[in-house]
């Protein structure tokens, strides 16, 4: 008699066979019209893009296919599919791509480097070769799942709560330190416990329920953590490599650079820094991280980071680079508020302390495909009008006194006069959020439902006035917008 497991299998495969998305949308398109234009000679290597294209040109499953691909690798090797599911969705969206910033490979970030090498782990495991784990993407979470049951060890047996999975997933992130891994688990665990939701390029919700009862209090970061605060900028942290950087400037800074990660995430992108035996010759002076704004400095600012490099041009050593965690998978991450507020306030920082014209220019500010001598896609699917938003916040300041007038018809309550919202984020359980000066009211919704508007970097609350598909004109007063952070 065949084994049950390996006939829910078969039964699985025939059905997310049938539900193999083929359909590429119009957004898939513009990012890969975006990455591919050109062949990048910075963090990445040149070949890198060209993977990229060819793993996003594939047909590739749609949500509810990968969903049920997690569900089997959970009942296969006895991991929480939660788990499983929200460090795919962090490492690359629910996505089968690679190589990441850090040589990870797939939607769940089998790592092949001089540190850590899942990919070959998972390979010897399944007893498939490292090239289906990079192609396939259910192979590629059957690996992880094996991989996390692995580093678990017998003590598995003995979980009985998602966070006692921890220091698997710490081990499982294939990052280059203790201090790292802790934080990327960090990461999974506290995701998981709000919740997240995301779109991918292929337009489809990722939508992973919060789990509020975890706890991982219990969880203590490494003793020899050097995460304090840097001389260079307060809010970030020192994470400093001794690679990939000339330590001094042979020109004034005059330049201000962004980037993006375009494979990866922020730890992967310290960690690659970090990785002196391997990289070498790329960093930047700063990262930043999409959830929450997190900055972690790599190189000083009194030193030259090699982040836009060119033949027979001083790119480097007049400007200041920063990486932000925006990707090719996850491109709706320059539309991260945190991010961007972090970014802004940054980029004003530094353009007052060395006169950094404050301009889309050169000298001035601009992005990595914009310096001299480039051929690059870097920094992406960057939204520059809104970055500028939060940039001139931060500089400027807020207004002291916003109003937003309009109307409620059709659910939707829309802002007017002269302000102009560039976001709305969801701060009331029957309010979601809509890009532009709009907020969209779901269906049902009741009493005056509260929400946070992001008007230029500037925010700002206040309430939907009474009833749903009202033809009056309310006047919405709200409180004094408050300057980034």
């Amino acid at each position: 008699m065949l084994d049950s497991r390996y006939l829910l299998l078969c039964f699985s495969m025939i059905i997310t066979s049938i539900l193999y998305s083929q359909t590429k949308s119009e957004h898939v398109d513009h990012v890969l019209e975006t990455v591919l234009d050109h062949v990048d000679h910075g963090h990445h290597h040149s070949d890198d893009y060209h993977l990229w294209e060819r793993y996003l040109k594939r047909s590739h499953p749609n949500v509810a296919a990968v969903s049920s691909y997690f569900e089997l690798a959970s009942a296969e090797f006895g991991v929480p599919v939660e788990l499983l599911k929200v460090i795919g969705q962090i490492e690359n969206n629910w996505t089968q791509v690679g190589p990441s910033i850090d040589r990870g490979w797939g939607t769940m970030h089998l790592v092949e480097n001089d540190y850590c090498n899942t990919l070959q782990g998972a390979s010897d495991l399944l007893g498939v070769s490292k090239q289906t784990l990079k192609d396939d993407l259910f192979q590629n979470i059957r690996g992880a799942a094996g991989m996390l049951a692995t580093f678990a060890g017998p003590n598995k047996a003995s979980f009985t709560r998602i966070e006692d999975w921890f220091d698997a997933a710490k081990q499982f992130s294939g990052l280059i330190s203790e201090e790292l891994r802790y934080q990327q688990a960090q990461r999974y665990f506290e995701t998981l416990k709000k919740g997240i939701t995301s779109t991918t390029i292929w337009g489809e919700k990722v939508v992973i329920k919060p789990m509020p009862k975890i706890d991982i209090s219990h969880h203590k970061p490494p003793t020899s953590s050097n995460q304090k605060e840097t001389a260079d900028y307060g809010p970030a942290l020192a994470n400093f490599t001794s690679c990939g950087f000339t330590s001094f400037r042979n020109t004034s800074i005059d330049t201000w650079v962004n980037h993006w990660i375009g494979v990866g995430t922020y730890a992967g992108a310290i960690s690659w820094f970090n990785n002196c035996s391997q990289n070498g010759n790329s960093s930047a002076h700063f990262v930043i991280r999409a959830s929450d704004g997190q900055i972690t400095q790599v190189v000083r600012v009194a030193h030259t980071a090699w982040h836009a490099g060119a033949s027979g041009y001083n790119n480097n050593h007049r400007s200041i680079g920063i990486e932000h965690e925006a990707t090719t998978t996850n491109p709706g991450n320059w539309n991260d508020p945190d991010m961007l507020a972090a970014s802004g306030t940054m980029a004003c920082h530094f353009s007052n302390v060395y006169s950094i014209p404050k301009t889309y220019s050169l000298p001035g500010v601009r992005g990595h495909n914009d310096m001299p001598g480039t051929s690059t896609a870097c920094p992406g699917t960057i939204n520059w009008t809104t970055w500028w938003s939060y940039f001139n916040a931060a500089c400027n300041g807020c207004p002291n006194n916003l109003s937003l007038t309009g109307t409620i018809a059709n659910g939707t309550y829309t802002a007017g006069g002269t302000i102009t919202a560039t976001g709305v984020v969801n701060s009331g359980s029957n309010v979601s959020a809509n890009a532009g000066n709009a907020v969209v009211l779901n269906p049902g919704f009741d009493g005056r439902p509260s929400f946070t508007a992001e008007i230029g970097g500037c925010k700002t609350s206040s309430n939907i006035p009474q009833k749903k598909n009202s033809q009056s004109s309310p006047s919405v007063e709200v409180q004094p917008a408050k300057k980034p952070e």
